[in-house]
């Protein structure tokens, strides 16, 4: 019997990570980091950052997690260094693969 757990952290948006083929389907293992992603929008309305319709950077950047940059995260800019972490996967005889992509590829329909 085959069973490990799978963990996945995302830090930056350029990261994608995909568990194939549960049943058929992928299982997205990662949240984008950018203010597209109404959690991520959230998170920093919540810290109390005024943000524009349709807006997509905070002070140029276009991430929402950042991990050197210490202006940003020292600004009350909203942005945090802390990865997401997605909740652990029992793995089974029917996943075949991880798919981990970067550098835009992410920005692809999958």
């Amino acid at each position: 019997l085959f069973s490990s757990l799978l963990f996945s952290s995302l830090l930056f948006s350029s990261l994608l990570s995909l568990l194939c083929s549960r049943g058929g389907e992928a299982v997205n293992l990662t949240a984008e980091h950018k203010l597209t992603n109404p959690d991520e929008r959230g998170r920093i309305l919540s810290a109390g950052v005024w943000l524009n319709e349709g807006q997509t950077r905070i002070s140029g950047i276009g991430v929402t997690r950042v991990l050197g940059d210490h202006f940003a995260k020292d600004t009350n800019s909203g942005m945090i260094g802390a990865p997401h972490i997605s909740p652990p996967f029992l793995l089974g005889e029917e996943d075949t693969h991880v798919v981990l992509a970067s550098d835009g590829v992410n920005s692809l329909s999958v």
